[in-house]
């Protein structure tokens, strides 16, 4: 049994691939329409979320993104 930080390392080549379309989708656009509501042009901290792939939306509406 692999520990769990060699699990996500394995697992994050391929995280990105399914959720552009479907139910990942679908929850990728309620959590960026979530930030932009609350967040529109203010700063914006990701930490531990993923590979970093709605970080790349917000910095559309909120610049100061990291």
């Amino acid at each position: 049994m692999k520990d769990a930080s060699s699990y996500y390392d394995d697992f994050s080549h391929t995280y990105d691939d399914a959720r552009h379309s479907g139910y990942h989708a679908h929850i990728d656009d309620l959590e960026t329409a979530c930030v932009r509501r609350w967040l529109r042009g203010g700063r914006v901290l990701e930490v531990g979320c993923g590979t970093g792939l709605l970080l790349t939306r917000v910095r559309d509406f909120a610049p100061g993104a990291v």
